[in-house]
């Protein structure tokens, strides 16, 4: 393992690296390959579910409990977890497998890697409280799909039978029928969302958006009605819709992919975080139109970029299916130069700031709307025994890495991921910022030097558009902030 091995490291937030030659097991619901004897004896075992072994081998190499490793009385995340908790495990549940994807297993978070995080949860919990695996995922993804996919249906059998305290939640208000090739939306349906409800938490001046001038367009995500992200996001306020369930949250266990992303540069700890919103137009991604008019959604005298912007609501709202599809043909041959789309490059000076905010809220705000006392324990185990390169986040290619990243703080753990892909973490604005004394508000941002680029290993393709490879050398990804 690299990096640290005490217990005090993982408090103070230093990342940690597990690597591993193991594979996702193939059969829900994932049972450990035997029985450890913190679980007691006589429970069900799959020999082929490694993966399992090696999350517990992770934690009992950082030192997690250290005084009961061994024992029946060993709970690894009893020094977050006590019984009576709300727990929330966020995995990435991005979009379902379609075509060339379908069963890479590069998309969204394993659900094998959730089987033990669920469990050891459990085990602090002592039969109380309730654990809910939650996240929002695009507008397009298909839920029934990614419940098939994942397996979702038989871990719910499994802890149902078991009677234990925990559900899986799709927290979107609204979803949308595409078509897969070309995100051609065919219609809309509203969903239940949380059970539990949201909460409108407005940073205002806290916000990372505050004091950024917007173009004429407002604020904007691609596909939603921007007036609704400007509404939100002007005269001082800055609010986000946040799952309830989230907010009352006592601990979140943060259970990334990692992956390329084309309007960040790579998304794993930090990004995950979007999914706490429950509607998407809640969140600027751009500002429309090029920086020297204001915006970032495309570069400056991009004019490929200003007609896919002006064409697009065009065409989603009104054209034929056959003319859209026809269009994004022609938009899409070129892929050594693809068009710049919805902020998707690396002069995106907006994404990063909700991404930042997204984290402030995760961090200190409670079910009534407002700060809380102390931090909420944010755990990060990210998965990246696949990770994603090149065209990410949504047709990135897979990349067996065979890694665990593990850190009490998402910004380092991201630092840490950047680097193992080979990339500079300081042309990474998400990450570059974590510098800027307001992100002190939810990063303590530390010394990194234990993140390393291994010899040997060829870096990730970035996300087009995208210089982010320095060259296969070691990378000191450190410093204070």
């Amino acid at each position: 393992m690299n990096g640290s091995e005490t217990l005090d490291a993982v408090l103070n937030a230093t990342p940690s690296l597990y690597q591993t030659t193991c594979r996702y097991p193939g059969r829900a619901p994932f049972h450990p390959p035997e029985c450890f004897p913190e679980f007691g004896a006589g429970g069900p075992t799959d020999p082929s579910n490694t993966l399992y072994a090696e999350v517990r081998a992770f934690f009992d190499a950082m030192g997690l409990d250290f005084a009961h490793r061994g024992t029946p009385h060993w709970n690894p995340l009893g020094q977050w977890i006590a019984p009576g908790m709300r727990v929330v495990v966020k995995p990435n549940w991005v979009k379902h497998e379609h075509g060339e994807l379908r069963g890479a297993n590069v998309l969204c978070t394993h659900s094998g890697l959730l089987r033990p995080l669920i469990d050891y949860a459990l085990l602090a919990l002592r039969g109380t409280g309730r654990v809910t695996v939650c996240d929002a995922p695009l507008q397009g993804a298909d839920f029934s799909r990614i419940r098939a996919q994942q397996q979702l249906e038989r871990l719910e059998e499994h802890y149902g039978q078991r009677g234990a305290p925990v559900e899986f939640l799709d927290l979107r208000e609204r979803w949308a029928e595409i078509d897969d090739a070309t995100s051609y939306i065919r219609r809309t349906h509203r969903l239940p969302g949380d059970p539990r409800g949201y909460v409108e938490i407005d940073l205002a001046a806290a916000s990372r958006l505050h004091g950024l001038r917007p173009s004429r367009g407002g604020f904007a995500v691609t596909d939603y009605a921007s007036r609704v992200t400007s509404d939100n996001h002007r005269d001082g306020h800055h609010r986000y819709r946040i799952s309830r369930t989230v907010l009352e949250a006592d601990v979140v266990l943060n259970v990334p992919k990692l992956k390329t992303h084309a309007k960040t540069g790579m998304t794993c700890a930090l990004k995950n975080l979007v999914g706490i919103n429950g509607s998407k137009d809640y969140l600027p991604h751009f500002r429309p139109g090029s920086p020297d008019r204001g915006g970032d959604e495309y570069p400056a005298g991009d004019l490929r970029g200003m007609m896919a912007a002006r064409l697009r609501p065009v065409l989603q709202q009104h054209a034929p299916f056959w003319v859209w599809k026809g269009v994004h043909r022609l938009a899409a041959g070129n892929r050594t130069r693809p068009v710049p789309q919805g902020g998707a490059w690396p002069g995106n000076d907006t994404l990063w700031r909700t991404i930042h905010d997204l984290s402030h809220i995760a961090t200190w705000y409670d079910a009534t709307g407002t700060r809380r006392e102390t931090a909420r324990p944010l755990l990060t185990l990210a998965d990246a025994i696949v990770a994603g390169e090149g065209d990410g986040p949504l047709r990135p290619q897979p990349r067996a890495l065979g890694a665990l990243l593990w850190a009490g703080d998402p910004g380092n753990l991201d630092i840490v991921a950047a680097t193992l892909m080979g990339f500079d973490w300081r042309g990474i604005p998400m990450l570059a910022h974590l510098r800027d004394p307001e992100a002190r508000a939810f990063n303590r941002l530390i010394d990194c030097s234990t993140a390393y680029f291994p010899d040997g290993q060829v870096p990730f393709e970035p996300p087009p558009g995208w210089n982010l490879v320095p060259g296969q050398r070691k990378i000191a990804a450190g410093g204070q902030a």
